[in-house]
C-alpha cells in the first residue's frame, strides 16, 4: 500500500531540478544507491561487505581522476588562451605524462 502510494507521487515531481539537471538521473543514483545497500546486506561478513566498500571507493575514486585528466586535456585544446593560475610544465606533454 505504501509503494502505490510512493509511485504515485512521484509523478508530481518536477521535471527539472534546480540547476536543470533532470529528475530521471537522481532516481537513476536512488536505484544504484538501493541496489548497492541491498547487496550489502546480502553479504555473509562484515568484513566481505568492508571488502566490497573499499574496492568500490577505489574505483570511484579512479574514475574520477580520469575524469579530470580527460577533462584538463579538452579544456587545454577548445579554451588555450584562457588565464589559468597553474599550468602543468612541458605543455601538453607534461600533462600527457602525469597520466
Amino acid at each position: 500500500m505504501i509503494n502505490v502510494a510512493a509511485i504515485a507521487s512521484l509523478r508530481d515531481l518536477p521535471q527539472m531540478a534546480k540547476y536543470g539537471l533532470g529528475s530521471v538521473f537522481f532516481y537513476l543514483l536512488a536505484g544504484i544507491v538501493s541496489f548497492l545497500c541491498l547487496t550489502f546486506t546480502l553479504q555473509p561478513t562484515v568484513a566481505s561487505a568492508y571488502f566490497m566498500l573499499s574496492n568500490l571507493t577505489i574505483q570511484l575514486y579512479l574514475i574520477m581522476y580520469m575524469a579530470m585528466f580527460v577533462s584538463a586535456i579538452r579544456l587545454r585544446h577548445t579554451q588555450p588562451d584562457v588565464f589559468r593560475s597553474f599550468r602543468v610544465p612541458c605543455g601538453n606533454t607534461g600533462l600527457m605524462i602525469e597520466q
